[in-house]
């Protein structure tokens, strides 16, 4: 059995997502995992659709196992992003590689600015540059003397993957990274190329009510979740935390915590421009995005140092069940049982909480209770 992982969001699930499952099975893997991102995502948002529809279309096209990456984590940073999927992954002590999509697909040169970013993250150099205005990506880059290495910095999939290079070497060296170079267009691409679209391009199609049909295996414009239809509820909430809740959320300090705040207070008319007023050079739009789900959901530092605390099974055929046979980690299907400890407890309140938000959003609200929901078993 040599049993491949994949981390991923499908949001949505598109060709790209289907030809690297396709190359992971051609690189010689006999059984595929994914930890698959909650119903919030990494990029500071509600996922277009919901994450059993997202796991289904993955075991129709070549998965074998979907399990969930708690809201805790699949929201947060890339450093706890990557973390959070790797102890998964390390945790069913079976798979032997993870692959992963990236503009660079030289292992070695990815290694290598792997190696740099960890060996700078932390340093007064860094702090210095993010203390003078500079976001932490671009005073990264700025540090950076080795022109491979910069251009690898630049790739929107390559800082992920570095982020899984470094969990690895942390959690567990013994899995070997593998790198699927990434093909037709760039992440945040505007443009398709043949049948291949970036997710954020497809989203916006979706939006404008135009087809993707020609980008995804399965069409999902008639229902989907947007998240400026939860807008007044997010900002409801923001209104009735204190600037010290929302400093408490893991992306957060108490001066981007301050304007959070404040802007929230003056009511502005849509998300955009909300997003736009707290902005400033020395902070990403994504971060914000981040900071923002976090405090809405009650996610605080805290729930991040003690790691993941179950492993859910969201879909699986035959081998996945397979794969599961020996895993180290608390798995189950049920998120009732999932929820018996006092961390779990936790997290399962949190992972209901981010289902309501995200349903909310749809054009077509629903209740969903996580603690009953039925997973999907495919021959």
């Amino acid at each position: 059995m040599n049993v491949a992982a994949i981390i991923a969001e499908y949001n949505p699930f598109h060709n790209g997502h289907k030809y690297q499952i396709e190359q992971t099975r051609a690189n010689g893997a006999t059984h595929i995992v994914v930890v698959m991102s909650s119903n919030v995502v990494q990029r500071g948002d509600i996922a277009i659709t919901d994450k059993q529809k997202r796991a289904e279309l993955a075991i129709k096209n070549g998965v074998d196992l979907v399990l969930e990456l708690p809201a805790v984590f699949s929201v947060s940073a890339g450093e706890y992003f990557a973390s959070g999927a790797v102890q998964i992954i390390a945790g069913l002590g079976c798979v032997n590689t993870l692959s992963f999509g990236a503009e660079c697909e030289d292992i070695q040169l990815l290694k290598k600015a792997a190696d740099f970013c960890e060996n700078c993250k932390y340093s007064e150099d860094i702090k210095s540059l993010v203390s003078k205005g500079y976001t932490f990506p671009r005073a990264m880059t700025m540090l950076c003397s080795d022109n491979n290495i910069k251009e690898i910095l630049n790739g929107a999939n390559n800082t992920l993957a570095i982020e899984y290079i470094n969990a690895l070497k942390k959690i567990d060296p013994n899995i070997k990274p593998m790198a699927i170079k990434r093909t037709g267009t760039d992440h945040n691409s505007k443009t398709a190329k043949g049948r291949f679209a970036s997710a954020s391009f497809i989203r916006n199609r979706i939006f404008l009510g135009e087809s993707t049909e020609d980008f995804v295996p399965e069409n999902i414009c008639e229902s989907y979740a947007d998240i400026d239809r939860v807008y007044n509820c997010i900002l409801w909430t923001l209104n009735l935390l204190s600037i010290e809740d929302i400093a408490k959320t893991p992306d957060a300090n108490l001066q981007i915590a301050r304007k959070i705040k404040k802007v929230a207070e003056t009511m502005p008319e849509n998300f955009k421009t909300f997003l736009e007023q707290v902005k400033n050079k020395s902070i990403t739009m994504a971060r914000i995005r981040k900071i923002v789900i976090q405090a809405v959901l009650g996610i605080r530092k805290k729930d991040i140092v003690n790691g993941v605390p179950y492993c859910r099974v969201l879909a699986f055929n035959d081998k996945g069940i397979e794969i599961m046979k020996n895993s180290r980690f608390t798995l189950g299907t049920k998120l009732i049982k999932l929820a018996e400890s006092k961390q779990g407890k936790r997290f399962a309140t949190i992972e209901q909480r981010a289902t309501n938000l995200q349903h909310l959003a749809f054009n077509k609200p629903e209740y969903i209770n996580e603690y009953t929901r039925k997973i999907i078993k495919t021959d």
